[in-house]
Formats: structure tokens, sequence, C-alpha cells
């Protein structure tokens, strides 16, 4: 039994594992948990209603001799475009996995709460509602890419506020951090949300940095090139190289129109990495 677990909750474990690997040896194909899930009929895609409302009754037939029941407001047994399932709303007619509306006020409140008592306590903070801040931020990095890039700095003060004073001790923001905790506090309902399905690539974008200079090739025929200068030549090739790549986008952007997907090509493996992340230190 794994550590941690109860006897009831392992063996509840145990018996869905087996009933969902049943379920998935008959073409249904599952998402989700072992006490909540979302499922698809077998056969083509999209599925008709009619092939949902005959796998849900496959399922409903598979649990009650089981003793298993299915919860009766958490249920859709036709077929839904839209559907919240483990905390998501996902929306297979936009090709979209939003954040749910309830989660997002949350967001806002507890960024809004922070940031009330930040500014009335020249930025000091107690450590307990702003580790709460960054898990309910934490917690949308599916429905939202730009969790880790506007949260980063908020874990750095919470690291330099415990080597500093402890582990317990309240927590000063730098403006950095105040600056993220607006942006939540502001977060609009509309501009969030993840492709639920991969969009066809629209533009290949191979990029390269040297010492003094960057350079891009937009679908192999139209290239953009520069200089550093200044600070900028003393910057690390590995900075360098991410720099080439936002260059080169910004330096081509009249080639490419809202929603394109573009793939861009880089020898670095920290520049990959930085990009992919969306954060790095």
């Amino acid at each position: 039994m794994p550590f941690g677990l109860s006897v009831a909750t392992w063996a509840w474990t145990k018996i869905m594992r087996t009933v969902l690997a049943h379920l998935r040896q008959t073409g249904i194909i599952l998402i989700g948990d072992f006490d909540d899930n979302g499922a698809a009929a077998p056969g083509r895609r999209p599925t008709s209603k009619s092939a949902a409302v005959k796998g849900f009754t496959m399922v409903t037939q598979l649990y009650q001799p089981l003793g298993l029941t299915l919860h009766p407001t958490k249920r859709e047994s036709d077929g839904t475009e839209q559907l919240t399932l483990l905390r998501f709303t996902i929306d297979t007619a936009g090709n979209q996995v939003r954040l749910q509306t309830k989660r997002l006020d949350r967001l806002w409140g507890t960024a809004a709460a922070v940031l009330a008592w930040a500014g009335a306590n020249r930025r000091l903070v107690r450590r307990r509602p702003l580790e709460r801040v960054v898990g309910t931020i934490m917690t949308a990095s599916l429905e939202i890419p730009k969790v880790r890039l506007s949260s980063r700095a908020i874990y750095d003060d919470l690291a330099r506020s415990a080597a500093a004073r402890g582990p317990h001790a309240d927590c000063r923001l730098l403006h950095q951090s105040l600056r993220d905790l607006r942006w939540w506090a502001n977060f609009g309902r509309a501009g969030h949300g993840r492709p639920l399905r991969p969009r066809p690539r629209s533009h290949t974008l191979p990029t390269d940095a040297w010492g003094s200079g960057w350079g891009g090739v937009a679908d192999e025929t139209t290239p953009a090139r520069g200089s550093f200068t200044g600070a900028a030549l003393d910057w690390h090739i590995e900075f360098e190289e991410v720099a080439a790549i936002r260059l080169s986008l910004m330096a081509l952007s009249a080639l490419f129109a809202v929603g394109d997907v573009i793939r861009v090509a880089t020898d670095s493996r920290v520049a990959l990495h930085a990009v992919s992340a969306l954060v790095s230190r």
C-alpha cells in the first residue's frame, strides 16, 4: 500500500483502476482522475449524440453491479461541447481549455487581498497568504501559459525571505512581485485559455546568435538580422540566443497574422527550454 493512503482509499483506487482499464479496452477514451473522469464513446470523432448516449449506458451498466453510482449533478449523458472536468472548462467547439469562473474569482480575490496588505504595511506581507496566492496561480498553469512568467518574482521573494529571516517569517515584496500581483488581480475573463488540440504550423523561423549579432529567416525566404550594441555585447551567449528569437519575431512580425503558429528552431537547448517554459533565472 502506498505510504500516506488509508486502506479504504487504497482499495478504492485499485478497484477503479481495474474498472477504467476495462473501459479503455472497450474503446472508450478516458481522461481524468480515478473518481472524476471525462469519456468519449468509441467510434469516429466528433462523437455523435447517439454514440454518447450509448457509451453512457455502457458505463452505467458496468457500474451498477459493482455498487458504483454516478454523481447526479456532475454528469453529461448525451454529449456536450462544453464540460467542466477536473476544475477545467473544456470547450471542444472553441478548441480551448479554460479557467472556471469560480477559480478565476478566487485568483482575483487572493491577489487583491495580498496587494492591499502590502500597500498598508510597506510591502511586508504574511508568508502564508502569499504562499496561498502562488499556489492558486500555479493551479491555473494548464489554462494560462503565462503562469510561470508572472509568478517567478514572487517565488524569488519567498526564497530570499526564508533564507534571511527563517521559513515562517513575513516577506517583503520587491516591485516586480507587486507588478505581477497587480497583473493577476486584474486578470480578465477573456484572453486566457490553452488550445485543446494543437493548431497546424503556419510558419518556420530558424534563429541564431553570435558574439556581436543575431539573425532569423522566416519560411526560408525572408531574413532579418541585427547587431548587439552597448551593454548587450557583454550578454552571455545563451541570453543572446533567447534575444535572437525575440528580435527575429519583432523584425518579421508583419509576416505573421494573429493566431499563426510559428515553429522556432534554435541550436541552443538552454534557449529552447527557456522559451518553452516561458521563464528562466
